[in-house]
């Protein structure tokens, strides 16, 4: 009676405590949301549970690009962007050429925001700058961004060596087309998948923009591509020696799982094993475009498909971890803040339970991140305070699988009792 008393005075106390801007939430439990959480867990404008629902999902990969100009159609923009890239990527770049200019570090510290990773690729055909964003940020802005510090070094390279661009060749005194910025020169393209799958085409020798007629699986030209990939993968997702070690590489997980896919696929791309049909494309066979386009079709069927769907399902499963250990961080310092005001102070015994009780409440949550479905993060939280303090209400008790244990060995002292009890008693008549 007297504890219950005690309980029904420190309610009113602290509900006389409560601001009017905090309302108080009645949970299962029957207990009142600690001062220290409401703020977390039941006002809307505050704290890290204002979000409506917590999705698996938080970044997105855009892919920003620009194709080798034709010099006679071209605009002045477009020739002065690809003489630079000449003159300073070349038609090709080595590992240690890609660590030396720190293209990927520098998109990353551009837009450090909103950009988790990035990599640049080149070659002969192309400039890629593949970003791993939030999905806050606008893909427009983004390729604004980054085309501007492309101009940027093509400005300060024009100022250093004074270049001579190739003017385009045009007969009969065509009318001279109107120079256009950069900035305009590059386009942009959002979706893990569809970047996916660009990438992956690239790397089997399919890019998009070409017919299926033009897929040469046993060309060195080709097969120089998937080596630039290799090249930019390798200097981007690993530490500098030279360069500050503390600094993480600018290239991980996330396009890390894209990168180490499309290798593979554009190295299936080119095996006869597994695609035996690549054996009527031999260069002694002069095979026809039909055939060409047929075995074209079996290389992306069997080898970029799959492996974009794989991709995909990776980047996925890395987002909702990432996501899932996040989330029961939070979970697990709310649960802790709930007991602390609680109690004050806890014993060991204590936090095993509210452990213990912080697990079972979250289990269905970490299981639909994990499968990719939102959920709702403040009542979640609100749970999981009320499960913690609940917990250390409780009467200190064994657990079931304690007290299995103990009656087993509460069954064989009997046994052997009994068994004991009969060897006295002799054998009977």
């Amino acid at each position: 009676m007297c504890r219950t008393l005690l309980l029904l005075a420190a309610i009113s106390a602290v509900s006389a405590l409560v601001p009017a801007t905090f309302p108080v939430n009645v949970i299962k439990a029957r207990t009142r949301t600690p001062l220290c959480l409401r703020a977390v867990v039941a006002n809307p404008k505050t704290g890290p549970c204002s979000e409506p629902a917590l999705s698996p999902l938080s970044s997105e990969i855009h892919l920003i690009s620009v194709d080798r100009p034709d010099w006679k159609t071209a605009s002045d923009a477009h020739r002065r962007l690809w003489s630079w890239k000449l003159d300073v990527m070349g038609l090709a770049m080595t590992e240690k050429q890609y660590r030396a200019h720190r293209f990927s570090e520098d998109v990353v510290e551009l837009c450090p925001e909103v950009v988790r990773e990035a990599l640049v690729i080149s070659n002969c055909q192309r400039v890629l700058v593949v970003v791993a964003a939030d999905l806050s940020a606008d893909p427009s802005t983004l390729t604004h961004d980054i085309a501007s510090m492309f101009e940027q070094r093509v400005s300060v390279w024009e100022k250093e060596t004074n270049p001579t661009i190739i003017q385009p060749f045009r007969a009969g005194g065509a009318k001279q087309e109107e120079p256009r910025s950069i900035k305009d020169v590059f386009s942009s393209l959002s979706g893990t998948q569809a970047v996916a799958r660009y990438l992956f085409r690239v790397a089997a020798g399919i890019p998009p923009e070409s017919n299926l007629t033009a897929f040469s699986p046993f060309s060195s030209r080709d097969t120089h591509v998937l080596n630039q990939l290799k090249h930019a993968f390798a200097a981007a997702s690993s530490r500098d020696a030279e360069a500050d070690t503390s600094a993480a590489p600018p290239c991980k997980g996330l396009l890390g799982a894209v990168l180490r896919g499309s290798l593979e696929a554009g190295k299936l791309a080119r095996d006869e094993n597994a695609i035996p049909e690549l054996r009527s494309l031999r260069p002694a066979l002069k095979a026809s475009r039909e055939e060409t386009a047929r075995v074209a079709q079996v290389a992306l069927e069997r080898a970029v498909e799959p492996g974009v769907a794989r991709a995909v399902s990776q980047v996925a499963a890395l987002e909702s971890g990432r996501r899932v250990a996040l989330f029961r961080a939070r979970a697990k310092a709310v649960a802790h803040a709930a007991a602390l005001h609680a109690r004050g102070g806890l014993a060991e015994e204590e936090r095993r339970r509210v452990r213990l009780a912080v697990r079972r409440v979250l289990h269905a949550p970490t299981l639909a991140l994990r499968q990719h479905r939102p959920v709702h993060e403040p009542r979640v939280m609100r749970r999981v305070a009320a499960a913690a303090t609940h917990a250390l209400t409780l009467r200190r008790r064994p657990d079931a699988p304690l007290r299995r244990v103990k009656h087993q060995q509460s069954k064989r002292r009997m046994q052997v009792e009994d068994a004991g009890a009969d060897r006295a008693s002799g054998p009977r008549q």
